[in-house]
Order: C-alpha cells, then structure tokens, then sequence
C-alpha cells in the first residue's frame, strides 16, 4: 500500500523531534535490530536529551539546518517511533492484545484462589518454613503442588505469555527492548495513557497534515517539535551494547537508501 502524504508528515516531525533530542543519526523506515519490523523513525544520540521544556530551533533550511539542544557527553542511546495518525491503525495492532491481557488477568486471579483455598490448607508442607518472620511473607513452593488444576492453569499462563509477547510490533520492541527510547507519534487527542502498550512513551503532534482530513498538506514546519504527553519509561542499564550498535548500523543503511533514492528530495 502507498504511503500517504498524512503518515509521511508524521514521520518527518518524528525525526524532527529526534534531532531535538541530540540524535546525531537519524532515518526513516529503520530494520529492528533482531527482528523482522521496521520502525518508521529511528535515531541515535550520546549527548544528554532534553525531552522536556525543549524549544525549537529556528526552521531548517539549506543554510540553517535543524539543530539539536546542547548537552553534555553520556553513554550512547537509542531512540525508535512508531506513527500511527488514525486510531483505527493502532487499535488493530491491540486489539488482540488486550484480549490477551483480560485473559491473563482471569487466570491469574484463579491461580491465587487456588494458592489461598486450597494449596494452603492442604499442602502445608509446600510452606518454606523459617523463610520469612510474618506469616503473610512466607514463601511456598506452589509448584510443587499435586493439584491438576493448578498446574493446567500454569501451562496456559505460559501459553498466553508466548502469545503476548509475539502478537505486535508494540510488545515485541519493548519485550526484547530494542532501544532505550520508545515512542509512538500520533495526532494530538488520538491516544490516551490507557491505550499505550507496555513499556512505550506517547508523542503528540499539534501541527497540520497528519490526519486522513489533511492529506492535502504536504510538509509540516520541521521545527515544530512533537509533545511529550507520556514519557517512556526506562529500564535500569537500557538496551544492550550490541543492540544499540546494530539499530546505529541499520540507520546508517536506511539513512544511504534514502539518500539515494531521494537525492533531489530530501526528508527534512
């Protein structure tokens, strides 16, 4: 399917937004490190990033490009964002998520029922005993159990984390984090806090030309910045070494793609 002025607009206000942070490479339509997707804008940066309160460099042109807060010098970091400027796109990508998720909740709920009522009082040798001074902290060997039922539920547990972790695009990235930054880039009032997967911050665009309503605006002022209306979260230590530099190496190829096939006509 060709892409349309209105996701393409989206795209280029992500890399605007990643040069604001202090990426000094950047690219659209990036290969993940390990996997088979390709994220719409990707960036790598070793300068502090200044997400929050960030103003705008003056609008790039040939003579002034689009230029990046200063900051000092840190460890390396990597930066993916995935647009999505309808909703029904992104909702397609969750849907099965979040079925997933209300079926994961059910069965954890029927495996504490089964820990409480039953294992407890009938398999009191399970308790560790000494493990713990208060009685509510003691630890218990559950799955040690005799109970079919319970090991049942343990299988599908495991059943639905498979599941889980394979259903999008979305959970994949975060569940291997494939970078240190995770954003999805959409219209503002698009998404709420509640939609986001896990382990993803929100972006969102005030400017014109990303809604289906406005495919007729071809190019948004670069300078603009994307919102951060969800931060993302971190995890402590971030991605890996390998992971960082494969996703650098893999924007330095789409970044040569692009310039080749656009030489005339450049992203930004």
């Amino acid at each position: 399917m060709a892409e349309t002025p209105a996701h393409r607009n989206l795209k280029r206000a992500a890399l605007a937004f990643l040069l604001l942070q202090g990426c000094a490479a950047v690219a659209v339509e990036v290969r993940c490190p390990i996997q088979r997707y390709v994220i719409d804008a990707a960036g790598y940066a070793d300068v502090v990033p200044h997400i929050h309160g960030v103003q705008p460099s003056p609008p790039g042109t040939d003579e002034q490009p689009l230029r990046a807060p200063a900051g000092p010098r840190t460890a390396p970091a990597t930066w993916m964002v995935e647009c999505k400027r309808e909703r029904g796109d992104f909702l397609r990508d969750s849907a099965r998520r979040e079925r997933l998720l209300a079926e994961r909740d059910e069965l954890l709920a029927k495996r504490t029922v089964l820990e409480e009522t039953w294992i407890k009082r009938q398999e009191p040798h399970l308790r560790r005993t000494g493990a713990s001074l208060f009685a509510e902290c003691e630890e218990w060997d559950f799955a040690s159990t005799k109970l079919t039922s319970y090991h049942e539920i343990l299988r599908e547990l495991r059943k639905l984390e498979r599941q889980l972790t394979g259903t999008t695009k979305f959970c994949m990235l975060a569940h291997y984090r494939l970078a240190d930054w995770l954003y999805i880039a959409a219209p503002a009032g698009l998404l709420s806090r509640h939609d986001l997967p896990a382990g993803w911050g929100l972006l969102e665009w005030t400017g014109p030309g990303v809604t289906a309503a406005q495919e007729h605006v071809a190019t948004p002022a670069p300078a603009t910045p994307l919102r951060v209306s969800v931060p993302a979260p971190q995890r402590p230590g971030g991605t890996r070494t390998e992971l960082r530099v494969r996703l650098l190496r893999n924007i330095a190829v789409a970044a040569t793609r692009t310039a080749l096939r656009q030489a005339n006509d450049p992203v930004l």
